[in-house]
C-alpha cells in the first residue's frame, strides 16, 4: 500500500510541480514523457535486478532511491536534471512492481496459493492507489505542491518497513 501511494499519483502531480518551477507549458509533455520512458525501463531492468539481489533488497534499494530522487527532482531547478530525475523517477516508480510481485508469491508456502496471494496484494495496493490522489492534492492544495512531492518521498520511506519485517520473518521461518 505503501509503495503505490508514494509512486502511483506522481504523474498526475508532476506537470504542476513543474510549472512550479516556470518550466514552459509548451515542453511539460517532454518532461511528462521521460517519466514514462522511465516507467518502461523501470519494469525490465528492476525486475532484473529483483531476480538477481533478491525481491526484498531490490525493493528496499528501489524505494530508497524513489524518495530520494523525489526530494532531489522537488529541489531541481535546471532542466537537464529536471529531465534526468523524471526518467530515473519513473523507472523507480513502475520498477518496483515486480519485486512487490515476488515478495507476495513468496509469502506463501504452496503454488496453489499464488492467486490469492496476488490478488491480496492488488486489493492492498489499491487503497493506496485511491488514497494517494485525495493526499496529495490536500496537501498541493493546503501546503504546495512540493509538499505532496515531499510526503510521497516519506511514504516511499515507509514501504521499506513492512519489507524488513517480510525479511525478518523470512529469517525466523
Amino acid at each position: 500500500m505503501f509503495d503505490t501511494a508514494a509512486s502511483s499519483s506522481l504523474f498526475i502531480f508532476l506537470p504542476f510541480l513543474l510549472l512550479a518551477k516556470h518550466i514552459p507549458i509548451a515542453v511539460l509533455g517532454s518532461f511528462t514523457g521521460a517519466f514514462f520512458v522511465g516507467n518502461f525501463l523501470g519494469k525490465s531492468l528492476i525486475g532484473r535486478l529483483t531476480d538477481k539481489w533478491g525481491s526484498v533488497r531490490t525493493f528496499i534499494i528501489a524505494e530508497l532511491l524513489m524518495a530520494g530522487t523525489i526530494v532531489l527532482l522537488t529541489n531541481s531547478s535546471s532542466i537537464i536534471p529536471i529531465i534526468v530525475f523524471s526518467i530515473l523517477l519513473g523507472a523507480l516508480t513502475k520498477g518496483t512492481v515486480p519485486a512487490r510481485a515476488s515478495m507476495a508469491v513468496e509469502a506463501v508456502e504452496h503454488h496453489a496459493r499464488y492467486e490469492k496471494a496476488v490478488g491480496i496484494l492488488s486489493f492492498i495496493s489499491s487503497i493506496g492507489t485511491a488514497g494517494a490522489p485525495l493526499l496529495y492534492g490536500w496537501l498541493a492544495d493546503s501546503h504546495g505542491i512540493t509538499s505532496a512531492f515531499y510526503a510521497s518521498a516519506v511514504i516511499a520511506v515507509l514501504a521499506t518497513i513492512p519489507a524488513i519485517a517480510f525479511r525478518r520473518a523470512k529469517r525466523l521461518q
